[in-house]
């Protein structure tokens, strides 16, 4: 498609000249201005400039059929596979073994009060067992007495009966912890109790204890870390990746973990919460990079469960990893492979497929060689009407890639009717020309002319949507409907009126790109002779600028000029 000038001239007369949108117009005394009109032609030169314009970023490539002279293109040789390779470098991490707290079970708090006058404090420790399930444990005072100094006795209640009644003699001495059935214990401090009094905490057999990040390692009471029961973390060191990281007895787990992302260590540690885990990244990508820990007093290795972490190695983008290091080319061996007769020579434990590639384009003269990240591929041409020899494989090279040895002649293009088939190989660019379109388009569905114009003019805006939707229609008849193309291409066109005519999910637009070119290249551009629905939006805009052209001058007495060109 070639977009044509358009121009309004107004002759004979040139007494005054004004820009209106992004066209010319010159208009004389004696002649309306219309400016209804000439806003309207405005959007539509704008709508056509981005049809355009979009076609170009899509690259057309054109195939001839009929008689006349041929050119020739170049001979193509690609792989008859996906490659597979890894093309984003990753980081190597290192993360808790498990959760931190694995325990399954808890309660509700270590330190909970009496109600009424008994007066002792208390702290409940240990893991709960779960063998009363979820419930309320109450502990009541059965005999009050003085602790420390007289006999105290307390019943603990569960699902409303009592299971176990705990004995606290003259001679206990308070702060001491006793251990209870339920895997639990109870420490009275010093006190009076009496009958009847008691408090409750609330117990658990199927949640489980969670981590605090933000309490610290000495804390007391409800404010601790909650390592395991068989964890502790107190001052001390250890290393990583040969750097010291010093913990504090009053520390936090944030706290040490900030000190590890400052330190000279190289990573970044962090806390995820959702899986209870403590992870190292670190900050240079790449499978060179490891992260290594070691010689610590503190404790807090085990305790994080980092000490029996197993390494994530980092990964490099294996285009430019060794061909030896990446497992789709590990079998390519020292030796030489021939592109037009020139020996390419390979060392598998040196060189990177980018490097090959690169040394056939230096080395043979108008030859190119190509890795399309998007399609795992491997193409190389001979250059534009030249033949293309490969061969002598030696190095396993062209078999790792997926392409035959052999000749690939170049393709005759037969000159005459062109026929145009359009690739969108750039979705980055071809996304942003949608998008264009669909800001020329939106004001073109919901333009509401008036003045002089009057309803003639507002019937242009009608008919406009009118032959959009009906193309839009068309299109559709031969694919599905509307939610087809929204689910396969990504695409939602709406020409009703509303707020935007074009919505795009560029995932599924790259996903219906590289599953099925063929019918997205057809629904947009056309093929087979069809014409597509950007060539029906285009020729729809056509229609309406020569609609505008004779409600300027139906006559053309006062002597409008129409240039028109597509």
């Amino acid at each position: 498609m070639n977009v044509g000038p358009i121009s309004f001239g107004f002759s004979p007369l040139r007494a005054s000249s004004m820009r209106v949108g992004r066209f010319q117009v010159e208009s004389g005394a004696t002649v309306d201005a219309r400016p209804d009109l000439r806003s309207l032609a405005g959007y539509l030169l704008d709508a056509r400039e981005s049809l355009e314009a979009l076609l170009s970023a899509a690259r057309p490539e054109r195939t001839r059929s009929g008689s006349g002279s041929a050119a020739a293109t170049a001979g193509l040789a690609t792989s008859s596979f996906s490659l597979g390779l890894e093309t984003t470098p990753k980081a190597a991490v290192l993360r808790s073994a498990e959760e931190v707290n694995t325990t399954p079970t808890s309660y509700s708090t270590h330190v909970p009060e009496f109600e009424g006058a008994s007066s002792p404090d208390v702290e409940i420790q240990g893991v709960y067992d779960g063998s009363h399930g979820d419930t309320t444990l109450r502990f009541e005072v059965a005999s009050g007495g003085l602790v420390g100094l007289t006999s105290t006795r307390l019943n603990v209640i569960a699902n409303g009966q009592v299971v176990e009644t705990v004995q606290f003699a003259g001679s206990y001495d308070p702060g001491t912890p006793v251990q209870l059935e339920n895997g639990l214990t109870i420490a009275l401090g010093s006190g009076t109790t009496f009958a009847n009094d008691g408090f409750e905490i609330e117990a658990s057999s199927s949640v489980g204890t969670a981590v605090d990040p933000d309490a610290s390692f000495d804390g007391t009471g409800d404010d601790v870390p909650e390592f395991e029961s068989a964890f502790e973390v107190g001052a001390g060191s250890f290393t990583i990746n040969g750097a010291a990281i010093s913990v504090a007895s009053d520390d936090t787990l944030t706290d040490v973990l900030a000190k590890i992302t400052a330190s000279a260590a190289g990573v970044t540690a962090s806390f995820d919460a959702l899986t209870e885990t403590v992870i190292l990244t670190q900050d240079t990508e790449g499978s060179a990079e490891a992260i290594t820990l070691g010689a610590d007093t503190s404790g807090f290795l085990a305790a994080t469960k980092l000490d029996t972490a197993v390494l994530e190695p980092g990964s490099d983008d294996e285009r430019t990893a060794a061909l030896a290091e990446v497992d789709s080319l590990s079998g390519v061996v020292a030796g030489t492979f021939f592109v037009q007769g020139v020996a390419i020579d390979v060392d598998p434990a040196l060189d990177s497929l980018t490097d090959v590639l690169e040394r056939i384009e230096a080395n043979v003269e108008g030859v190119t060689a190509t890795y399309d990240a998007d399609s795992g591929r491997v193409t190389i041409s001979g250059g534009t009407g030249n033949e293309l020899t490969l061969g002598g494989d030696a190095a396993g090279f062209l078999a790792a890639i997926g392409i035959d040895e052999g000749i690939y002649e170049a393709q005759p293009q037969t000159s005459g009717r062109r026929r145009s088939q359009i690739s969108f190989h750039d979705t980055v660019k071809t996304r942003s020309g949608l998008l264009a379109l669909e800001s020329a388009l939106t004001p073109l569905t919901s333009l509401r002319l008036g003045g002089r114009a009057g309803d003639r003019l507002a019937g242009f805006g009608a008919e406009l949507r009118k032959v959009l939707s009906e193309s839009l229609a068309e299109v559709d008849e031969t694919l599905g409907d509307r939610q087809f193309v929204r689910t396969e291409f990504g695409l939602d066109f709406d020409f009703r009126g509303k707020d935007e005519v074009l919505q795009i999910d560029l995932d599924r637009f790259r996903r219906a790109l590289r599953e099925d070119p063929e019918r997205l290249v057809g629904f947009l551009a056309g093929e087979g002779g069809s014409t597509g629905l950007l060539g029906r939006i285009d020729r729809a805009l056509e229609t309406t600028l020569r609609g505008i052209a004779n409600g300027l001058d139906p006559t053309r007495d006062a002597g409008l000029i129409l240039d028109l060109r597509a």
